[in-house]
């Protein structure tokens, strides 16, 4: 767990943005705020200061750009929870926030929680209604989110759990033992007959190897044949 927190610390120097010069002259950044509770991480923007250091039109389009910023933190945090046996589950709203030194309120945060719960279901991180659906909603690239066949739309961080690893000297040891565990699971919980968590990790799994599928062809050879063996089901 400590590794994990190390981690969130990690992040939260690595996509940080650049914003105007302060007062004395040293360039500013804007960095995401985490916190975490009990079994859950908050993570946020500021969105009209990152609208104003994307050079944004208007809301919907700083919230998209922050859409592949998040992409990209919730694959690394996914990756670093499935090896200590852990899955990845939550959701993006945007509204109005307050969170600062390890506080967090407001109506964005009471949104997320209620969607998190009635919604997401699986390990998968939801959008907002305002964010996925109707005239408001914002347009995406296949790239960061996916369409599930319940018509829930989430983030697509499985292929960028694969792509975060290419950075390293270990990507196929890493894989394999995401799959050890992945295995060793779906083995466990069946033999046990737990089928709400079976079919959690039975959905993971089978998105999991999807995201692979997704990888480009210059990455595959990191992981060599690793990936022929990421089981769909037990």
């Amino acid at each position: 767990m400590l590794g994990l927190l190390s981690m969130l610390s990690r992040l939260q120097r690595n996509h940080r943005i650049e914003a105007s010069p302060t007062e004395s002259g040293m360039q500013g950044f804007i960095e995401p705020a985490i916190t975490t509770f009990s079994d859950s991480i908050a993570i946020s923007y500021p969105l009209r200061p990152v609208r104003s250091a994307f050079k944004s039109p208007d809301n919907k389009s700083a919230a998209r750009a922050l859409l592949v910023l998040f992409s990209d933190i919730l694959a690394e945090i996914a990756a670093s929870a499935l090896e200590i046996g852990y899955l990845l589950r939550g959701a993006v709203g945007m509204g109005n926030l307050h969170h600062s030194g390890g506080v967090i309120f407001g109506e964005a945060l009471v949104e997320v929680v209620d969607l998190e719960k009635r919604l997401a279901n699986y390990p998968r991180v939801v959008l907002s209604p305002q964010l996925a659906y109707g005239p408001d909603s914002i347009e995406f690239e296949n790239s960061f989110v996916i369409r599930d066949c319940d018509g829930v739309r989430h983030v697509d961080y499985f292929a960028r759990m694969f792509t975060g690893r290419l950075k390293t000297d270990a990507a196929d040891r890493w894989l394999l033992n995401a799959v050890e565990i992945v295995t060793e699971n779906l083995r466990k919980l069946e033999k046990e007959g737990k089928a709400l968590e079976l079919s959690r990790w039975t959905w993971f799994a089978r998105h999991f190897r999807s995201g692979s599928k997704r990888l480009e062809p210059r990455a595959l050879g990191k992981f060599g044949d690793s990936l022929d063996v990421i089981p769909e089901s037990w």
